[in-house]
């Protein structure tokens, strides 16, 4: 129904833009990490700890809401508040291990939106309509992945220079 739909839509929404923030945070890592005495070698490593989380997480909460008695939109609400509460404290990383920590916890936040989402789509529209659902929001949500990564790029420079 509109009713359970709209919510998800809003939310995956606002967690499109988020690429762009973690894009501004950790593509200016270097600069970032040197102020903080982290060598750029070592600071390049905090996409593939946010990947691994983001593929771990994907599959553990995938499983667990296949249960019945979990509610996705719980998972759901919860990892976004985790981002944001591991967000606002990053200024306070001081420490490669710090920065390694916000970058698990976003990676398993990101990655238990990601698992949960399409429970919730699916979840919203009867049995027979499941794939036009599926299709539906990838639709939807096609164009704004489409264009993050070249959004942020322009963003990232023209805050740079």
């Amino acid at each position: 129904s509109l009713h359970d739909a709209l919510p998800i839509f809003l939310e995956k929404l606002i967690v499109q833009y988020k690429p762009v923030h973690k894009i501004k945070v950790l593509s200016t890592t270097d600069n970032y990490a040197e102020e903080r005495g982290i060598p750029a070698d070592k600071s390049a490593m905090f996409f593939c700890y946010m990947g691994l989380a983001s593929t771990v997480s994907r599959i553990c909460v995938s499983r667990i809401c296949d249960s019945q008695c979990i509610n996705a939109q719980t998972i759901i609400q919860g990892a976004l508040l985790s981002i944001s509460a591991a967000t606002g404290l990053l200024p306070f990383a001081s420490a490669y291990y710090h920065i390694m920590v916000y970058a698990l916890v976003f990676g398993f936040c990101d990655g238990c939106f990601g698992g949960c989402i399409n429970f919730q789509v699916i979840g919203c529209v009867q049995s027979h309509c499941t794939s036009k659902a599926f299709g539906f929001w990838m639709g939807v949500t096609s164009p704004s992945l489409a264009a993050g990564p070249p959004i942020a790029g322009e963003s990232v420079k023209l805050n740079s220079g």
